[in-house]
């Protein structure tokens, strides 16, 4: 049986018969996609660095909880396993590798990093969530048929991550109820989210549960102003709506402006306080350039896909 369906906003084709699901294709579009270097900014070997991790979370999802899993992979999840990974004693194990979609040549690739490990871990319990959202907001049929392979592998991660899930669980609950209580403060609700992130951040540092938090929060309040005409034309919650509603569209942009320029400046603040033992370039690119501008390209833009990440395939 062919499906066609939308998964965390990716157009995925997949096979169901009795020996079970193949995928087919993916249109990358991530579920965030915010958190991403800046390449015309970045040397070659540094890409190369970036696309090593990420292609090692790749095959991370896929060896941990099946092939389909693969359809969590993000930038953002790439940039919390390069940064874990920078922190660690251990340098990362590198491999030459092919995979199904990239078949004409060998590429770097990491493995057997606890960094991926973790990375790929909270991708997947993540993920879970944001479908289960979706299922219960607006009946997706992408979300429901996403959830299915999701379960299984939500369960193994239950098993090593419990307090994680709870408390995943706990701040996603807390941001439905100040939704659907039509919350009109834009600090308030992105709190809840920023809260889910600095939980993922979580391993002990300060500076790292801070820049966990700021990283949620400009992730949300961004993706609210991505969202708002769409949410505008289909009646849906939008803080950004509600908290800017007398303003003109010039007024609201530079209020999101400055709240997210004093999240970056915060952002910086706690990644210059850690101690990077590796992959340097590639972060300092995200922090300093990348984040600037993905929030710039999408302020400026008049179309919602336009402001998404940069298209060119990894």
């Amino acid at each position: 049986m062919f499906i066609k369906f939308v998964l965390q906003r990716e157009e995925a084709y997949i096979i169901l018969n009795k020996n079970g699901i193949f995928l087919l294709k993916v249109c990358e579009k991530p579920l965030f996609g915010y958190v991403n270097v800046y390449r015309d900014e970045l040397k070659i070997k540094d890409y190369n660095c970036f696309r090593a991790y990420y292609c090692g979370l790749c095959r991370e999802l896929g060896a941990q909880f099946g092939q389909v899993s693969r359809l969590s992979l993000t930038y953002d999840f790439t940039f919390l396993a390069l940064l874990l990974d920078a922190l660690g004693l251990q340098e990362p194990r590198v491999e030459q590798a092919r995979c199904a979609k990239h078949l004409g040549r060998k590429r770097p690739v990491v493995c057997e990093n606890k960094a991926l490990s973790y990375s790929a871990y909270m991708s997947v319990m993540l993920t879970y969530f944001k479908l289960r959202d979706d299922l219960a907001d607006d009946r997706a049929v992408g979300a429901f048929f996403g959830m299915f392979p999701y379960r299984m592998a939500v369960r193994k991660a239950k098993k090593y991550y419990g307090e994680k899930y709870r408390a995943f669980d706990a701040h996603l609950n807390a941001l439905t109820a100040a939704e659907k209580a039509g919350e009109s403060c834009v600090d308030a609700v992105a709190h809840h989210f920023a809260s889910l992130m600095a939980e993922i951040f979580d391993l002990g540092d300060d500076n790292l549960i801070r820049l966990g938090y700021n990283i949620g929060r400009f992730i949300y309040i961004l993706d609210a102003y991505d969202d708002r005409e769409e949410d505008r034309k289909k009646n849906r919650y939008n803080p950004i709506l509600l908290q800017y509603n007398e303003m003109s569209e010039e007024e609201c942009r530079e209020a999101v402006e400055r709240s997210l320029s004093i999240t970056l400046a915060e952002t910086a603040r706690c990644y210059e306080a850690l101690h990077i033992r590796r992959n340097k370039a590639v972060l300092d690119n995200i922090i300093y350039i990348g984040l600037r501008a993905q929030m710039e390209k999408i302020c400026a833009s008049t179309s919602k896909q336009e402001g998404k990440t940069q298209d060119e395939s990894i």
